[in-house]
């Protein structure tokens, strides 16, 4: 086998590997399934008197929050799996095939979250608004009309609002470090096309 065909036969399983591994990242859907069980059973132990309703809102946004973790670096994957496919289309292809087959292995495209991985996102902050409101409305507002005791509202009345900002603050630094990585890699990987523009 010559050095080319090695090339071209390492190139097709990677981009194979590249592929499936896309599709196991967006096809987590027992990742919302996982978020909606969860809440509702966290729900049933309130219910029973197992947990205090402030837990068990604190424990519901810390599992949407790892469901957001999750899409968010799903995403970030994504993007950067597409781009190494592209690239390496480059490879066997010509620029006329961006015409003859398809245009995106042209020009990488922006980090941007796919329709998919979107309805995962928007199931898990409508989660988290749902429950935070019950918290206010039920838990937070009534201690603000009765003459509240302060003790009650900093120690287990806070835990959700806390973990909220936890959740925020956990998905910013992870959306910034991966569009960081996802920037340096277009920088350091453009594909042999842009290679030959340059030369």
């Amino acid at each position: 086998m010559s050095d080319r065909d090695f090339r071209k036969e390492f190139l097709l399983h990677m981009y194979d590997q590249l592929w499936n591994s896309i599709n196991i990242r967006i096809t987590g859907i027992w990742q919302c399934i996982g978020v909606l069980a969860g809440a509702f059973f966290v729900l049933s132990l309130v219910e029973k008197n197992i947990v205090p309703s402030d837990i068990a809102v604190s424990l519901i946004v810390l599992m949407a929050g790892w469901l957001l973790w999750n899409v968010q670096d799903a995403s970030y994957w994504y993007n950067r799996n597409l781009c190494i496919v592209a690239n390496i289309e480059k490879q066997m292809c010509q620029k006329t095939d961006m015409s003859k087959i398809h245009h995106y292995m042209g020009e990488h495209r922006k980090q941007k979250m796919i329709s998919h991985l979107w309805i995962q996102c928007a199931l898990g902050i409508g989660i988290i608004i749902v429950f935070m409101l019950y918290q206010l409305i039920k838990r937070t507002l009534p201690s603000f009309a009765c003459g509240f005791a302060w003790q009650n509202i900093l120690c287990t009345q806070s835990l959700p609002y806390a973990v909220l900002i936890v959740v925020i603050v956990a998905m910013f630094l992870l959306k910034r470090d991966h569009n960081r990585k996802y920037k340096e890699f277009l920088e350091k990987s453009p594909g042999i096309w842009a290679e030959e523009d340059k030369s």
